[in-house]
């Protein structure tokens, strides 16, 4: 490899390192930020009209401190996309989970259990692991016009699919969790969008292309999705489902429309398949801990900031 070659290289090292430590630390500030409404929610006495009330949910300090690390880790996602992968900063969005599970028990105020440290550390080492077999590249384009409309078209088709066939379901609160999951996915892809745009000229005119509109209305209602399957039914399935959809949907963007390169072989994929159970396990187990249950606190999924419009809900 030629001086050139290694200093692309190690250029590309850094850009992937530099999105990692961005990802997850814009996972936590998500989390956390959820974690502070939600504990102003269950602050707050429920007396007088439903009006009065939320307005003293969105006026407490915990509340205001939580929208404000809600938005940080809006920011912090956006810089991650610029200089990262989608499909690395979307798989490592996943550990928000793993940070909610201690932070609902805070909240709660009730004991981590045995199985909350296992589930913890499988999606700790299933992420890892499969990050380590794919090894995604950077992004080398922003996508044609016929890749986003196919991309719009499918994933319109899936939720709608996911939507009615939820409907009246027993499944109703994992269908609607994916199709949230799924919202997500597309979000985050017109987020890096987005922050490419901003990254090569940051001024007001970029940041009001129509891209930063798709990127918060997708958010929006990735957010009242996201409530529906909450309130359908199990807690555990809505956030388990919504939370592996949006990785699965992201690398295959990442891989068709932005161009990102995967290590794909039959070793990689044997162990690639391997990890990602072991993830999905770990998601499964976090997502029934009495901590989530017993908190009833709004996930945050793998989506965005915007999520902290959960917080208000009553």
């Amino acid at each position: 490899m030629g001086v050139r070659g290694t200093l692309a290289a190690s250029l590309s090292s850094g850009a992937a390192g530099a999105a990692s430590v961005l990802a997850v630390v814009s996972a936590f500030a998500y989390t956390l930020g959820l974690a502070l409404q939600q504990k102003a929610n269950l602050a707050t006495v429920g007396a007088g009209t439903r009006r009065s009330t939320v307005w003293r949910v969105v006026s407490s300090r915990w509340w205001v401190l939580g929208f404000v690390l809600g938005v940080g880790g809006f920011v912090l996602h956006g810089m991650a996309l610029a200089v990262g992968s989608l499909t690395l900063v979307q798989v490592l969005q996943v550990s928000q989970i793993v940070f909610m599970v201690p932070l609902s028990a805070w909240v709660a105020r009730v004991a981590l259990r045995r199985r909350d440290w296992v589930g913890g550390a499988l999606v700790g080492l299933g992420l890892l692991g499969l990050l380590l077999a794919l090894s995604p590249g950077q992004d080398t384009r922003q996508g044609t016009v016929g890749s986003w409309t196919a991309v719009s078209i499918g994933s319109a088709a899936l939720v709608a699919i996911l939507l009615v066939g939820g409907r009246g379901s027993r499944w109703t609160a994992p269908l609607y969790g994916a199709a949230a999951g799924i919202v997500f996915g597309v979000e985050a892809a017109t987020l890096k969008v987005v922050s490419d745009d901003l990254q090569s000229d940051f001024s007001l005119l970029t940041a009001l292309r129509p891209a930063t509109g798709i990127t918060l209305a997708l958010a929006v209602f990735g957010v009242v999705i996201q409530n529906l399957a909450l309130r359908a039914g199990s807690l555990s399935s809505a956030q388990a489902s919504m939370t592996i959809a949006t990785p699965i949907l992201s690398a295959v963007i990442g891989w068709t429309v932005f161009g990102e390169h995967l290590d794909v072989g039959p070793a990689t994929v044997a162990i690639g398949l391997a990890c990602a159970v072991l993830a999905v396990a770990g998601v499964v187990l976090l997502s029934r801990s009495d901590a989530l249950t017993r908190s009833a606190a709004p996930s945050a999924g793998a989506g965005t900031a915007t999520a902290t419009a959960a917080g208000v809900t009553a």
